[in-house]
């Protein structure tokens, strides 16, 4: 039941690749190769990153920036 004052209800469509076979891949390599390997689209990004709309923008020894464009979905 919605409240007619809540306005018309919103949707989203997600889209993202196996999470398992990144894992797979991505556990034969070292913690800063497989970050460089999503970076570089070698590698998919999590499934998460599709649902909130961000990514790896740069990394470094212990540290990991991120880009997030958020939409309403997220308020």
């Amino acid at each position: 039941m919605s409240d007619p004052q809540w306005g018309p209800q919103s949707s989203k469509t997600v889209s993202w690749f196996d999470p398992l076979a990144a894992a797979q891949a991505g556990a034969l390599l070292s913690g800063r190769n497989h970050l460089q390997a999503m970076l570089d689209g070698r590698l998919p990004p999590p499934p998460i990153g599709g649902l909130m709309n961000f990514g790896i923008e740069s990394f470094g020894d212990g540290e990991v920036t991120f880009r997030c464009t958020p939409d309403q979905s997220v308020y």
